[in-house]
């Protein structure tokens, strides 16, 4: 890549539902399904965020999080296609190798990377 430059390295366009949908399917987690208020969840960060600053423990849900969660995010990845030959991993099978990955407890190993320079 060019020297300052940004590039946004991702593959399909999820939402965070979806992500996480997949994510806990590929983990064989359970979760309710429920949605709450947006609201509800800006007050808990905020709480979250108080009393963190009070334990001097990093937040489960911090209240800068907040315009990432509850605004819908679109980015490309062309520039990295073009300019870096970026080919995107399926998010289901990324998911897969990176909690395969997890459960093996190898912090220190990394993914062979398919197609690095595929066009």
């Amino acid at each position: 890549g060019r020297e300052g430059e940004i590039y946004n390295i991702c593959g399909e366009s999820l939402t965070h539902r979806e992500a996480f949908d997949i994510i806990c399917q590929e983990a064989k987690l359970w979760y309710p399904r429920l949605t709450i208020p947006g609201w509800v969840g800006v007050a808990a960060a905020r709480l979250m965020t108080t009393v963190s600053t009070l334990t001097r423990r990093e937040p489960f849900y911090p209240i800068t999080l907040k315009s990432y969660v509850y605004n819908n995010w679109r980015v490309s990845n062309q520039k990295a296609r073009r300019e870096l030959g970026f080919v995107p991993m399926d998010f289901r099978e990324g998911a897969r190798r990176t909690i395969a990955w997890y459960r093996a407890g190898q912090p220190d190993a990394v993914f062979e990377i398919d197609n690095v320079n595929a066009p």
